[in-house]
C-alpha cells in the first residue's frame, strides 16, 4: 500500500451505490489515513432537476477536488452566483408577453 499523504484527506461523498457498497467501505475502512465526510442522506425523489442542491452538485461542483475547507467554501459561493446568474438570464424582459 502507498505511504499515506503529508497532508490529511478528506473524502466527501455521498450515498451512491458505489459508495456504499462492501467493497467500497472495505477499502476506505483500510486507509486509516483517509476521513470519510457523509452528505445527508436524502430521499431520490427530492433531487429532482429543480432541486439547487442537485444542481449544484451534477453541474457545478461534480469531479473537482479542494484543497481545503476555504477552497470548498469559496466554490460553493461560486457555484452559487454562478446558478443565480444563470438563472436571472432566463427571465423574460419584455413584461407584455411574461403572462
Amino acid at each position: 500500500m502507498p505511504r499515506p499523504p503529508d497532508k490529511p484527506v478528506v473524502f466527501v461523498l455521498d450515498h451512491g451505490p458505489i459508495h456504499i457498497s462492501k467493497a467500497s467501505r472495505a477499502a476506505l475502512a483500510a486507509r486509516d489515513w483517509l476521513t470519510i465526510e457523509w452528505l445527508p442522506n436524502t430521499p431520490r425523489n427530492s433531487t429532482t432537476s429543480s432541486d439547487p442542491g442537485a444542481i449544484l452538485k451534477r453541474h457545478f461542483l461534480a469531479h473537482q477536488t479542494f484543497t481545503d475547507i476555504d477552497h470548498l467554501d469559496r466554490a460553493i459561493h461560486k457555484a452559487i452566483a454562478d446558478l443565480n446568474q444563470e438563472r436571472q438570464s432566463r427571465l423574460c424582459t419584455d413584461l407584455r408577453i411574461a403572462a
